[in-house]
């Protein structure tokens, strides 16, 4: 049906990226996509366990890995604290070939869970594509993103759910993030679009209040979704850029201030 064995190498050998995870281009067409997000601001770091084997080990909040191009089929994920063998979450997941996951790890400790989204992998001609996700557990349970002083674009976007992808114009946004149906900013911040990209934009707790951290969903794709993806050949962070890790080494952390947190 599928080989452990594949999965457990590719899994091994591949960077977790927070800044920007790029999609890696798939050789199968019976492939799928996946990806893992930390999301659970008071878990410790943690280790990634598929079919009872440590594929990923010591990944820390915020961060968001690569693409990974796995074979399609149902396989048991484990989400365990660094060092220790028994999960805090665990589901059997089935990923069909052509498909784009997220598996985010969300929630206090004490309540952890994994959310799963279906992600977009097909750009629009000239344009950028955009969603969110509410991963933040201290944040209003509803909130609004609008535009800086103006109209709200995503309403009522519910802990833990994503909206829709927005089609957008190219260049600089200024967004703010609302307690739903209310006008004042909790959170203001800057997102730069590049054009034929894909973004998601994931809410998390931060010590001071929320923080937003982008990840590229795709980049350059065209129209046809069985058309390979060419990974960025220059990135800029989108709104946060955390740590970056490399195998089990920590090899950098760089971040994108928000413009302004008012909790």
């Amino acid at each position: 049906m599928r080989s452990t064995s594949r999965l457990l190498g590719i899994l091994a050998g591949t960077a977790l990226v927070s800044a920007l995870a790029v999609p890696v281009a798939a050789d199968e067409h019976d492939n799928a996509m996946v990806r893992v997000v930390h999301a659970s601001p008071d878990a410790p770091n943690v280790d990634i366990w598929v079919d009872g084997d440590t594929v990923l080990t010591d990944v820390p909040f915020t961060a968001v890995s690569d693409y990974l191009s796995v074979p399609a089929g149902t396989y048991n994920i484990q989400v365990t604290a660094t060092g220790d063998t028994s999960p805090v979450i665990e589901a059997d997941l089935e990923f069909a070939a052509g498909t784009a996951t997220t598996i985010a790890a969300y929630g206090l400790l004490a309540d952890i869970t994994a959310a799963v989204f279906t992600d977009d992998l097909t750009t629009a001609d000239g344009q950028a594509k955009l969603r969110a996700i509410h991963l933040s557990p201290s944040a209003p349970a509803d909130v609004d993103i609008a535009v800086t002083g103006g109209d709200v674009v995503v309403p009522g976007l519910a802990y833990p759910e994503a909206s829709g992808y927005l089609t957008l114009d190219a260049g600089d946004y200024p967004l703010e993030i609302r307690a739903a149906g209310d006008t004042a900013a909790a959170l203001q911040f800057d997102v730069t679009l590049a054009a034929n990209t894909n973004y998601t934009a994931f809410a998390m707790d931060a010590a001071d209040g929320v923080q937003v951290i982008a990840a590229v969903d795709a980049e350059g794709m065209t129209e046809s979704p069985d058309t390979a993806m060419t990974p960025p050949t220059t990135g800029t962070p989108v709104l946060l850029a955390g740590i970056a890790l490399l195998g089990l080494a920590v090899l950098t952390s760089v971040r994108v201030v928000a413009l302004r947190n008012e909790r």
